[in-house]
C-alpha cells in the first residue's frame, strides 16, 4: 500500500464582498428606489384589485338577494375574485 502526501500553497487575493459571488450578493441586497414605471404599475394594480373586490361584493349581495344558496353564491364569488386578480403585474417588494 502506498500513501502519497502533497503540500501546496495558495494566496487569497479577494474575500467576502470583493469576490464575484460577494459582489452579486451585495447587488441583490441593495435597496433601490422604485422607478416611475414601477410606481404607476403598483397604482394600477391596487386600483384593479380594489375594483375587483368591490364588484365581487356587489355580485355576492346580488346573488343573495336573488335567492341563490349561500354556499353557491360564495363559491361563485370566490372563483370570480381569483380569476380577476391581475397576476401578470409584478407585485412590488
Amino acid at each position: 500500500m502506498q500513501l502519497c502526501s502533497l503540500n501546496s500553497q495558495a494566496t487569497v487575493e479577494f474575500t467576502g464582498s470583493e469576490t464575484f459571488f460577494g459582489k452579486t450578493a451585495s447587488l441583490l441586497q441593495d435597496h433601490h428606489e422604485r422607478s416611475h414605471l414601477q410606481i404607476m404599475l403598483m397604482t394600477i394594480m391596487l386600483v384593479l384589485v380594489g375594483l375587483s373586490i368591490s364588484l365581487c361584493v356587489v355580485n355576492l349581495i346580488y346573488l343573495l338577494v336573488k335567492g341563490v344558496d349561500v354556499r353557491e353564491a360564495l363559491s361563485f364569488t370566490i372563483v370570480l375574485l381569483v380569476a380577476s386578480i391581475p397576476l401578470a403585474i409584478e407585485i412590488g417588494e
